[in-house]
């Protein structure tokens, strides 16, 4: 996939943003902070000051490695945000077309969805609200409702041949 991608608003989408953040636990918030300064380091998010329409709300979730997720709640906007037609491709029809193959090869999308970067205007519908500050993601999140989809598209046109 090339260039960046634009989230196309549904005619009549109402802003949602909020205030007030959402508590995260005491002993998680020196790993919140590595996380997002991680984030930022891989130009996923950038923080941002200045005033938004859109605002989420974060909830930090311990992974079973003992690092944290960034879980940011964008459901509001995914009411909000059109959502591409395209066929996202059955296991079975995947597991069909290996039939005879002599050599499978597994690739690891690990963050597949950062990959796709954001059109500035779309990265402002992203904006969430941390006790670090807000940010706004300049890559893909897969909390959008979208992100299967086009990480389905991306993929089929990086796989074929």
């Amino acid at each position: 996939m090339k260039g960046c991608y634009s989230l196309k608003l549904k005619p009549g989408a109402i802003p949602f943003a909020i205030t007030s953040l959402r508590r995260v636990p005491i002993p998680l918030l020196k790993q919140t902070k590595a996380e997002l300064e991680r984030m930022v380091e891989e130009n996923v998010i950038i923080p941002i000051l200045n005033p938004t329409e859109w605002c989420a709300t974060v909830v930090i979730v311990l992974k079973s490695d003992g690092n944290v997720r960034i879980c940011v709640d964008l459901i509001e906007l995914n009411k909000n945000v059109m959502r591409e037609l395209h066929p996202l491709t059955k296991a079975e029809y995947s597991l069909n077309l290996l039939t005879g193959a002599k050599l499978i090869s597994k690739l690891d999308a690990n963050s597949g969805f950062w990959q796709i970067p954001l059109d500035k205007k779309s990265s402002y519908l992203t904006t969430f609200i941390t006790p670090f500050g807000r940010f706004r993601f300049q890559r893909f999140k897969d909390c959008l409702s979208v992100s299967p989809l086009l990480q389905s598209t991306s993929k089929e046109g990086c796989l074929k041949c």
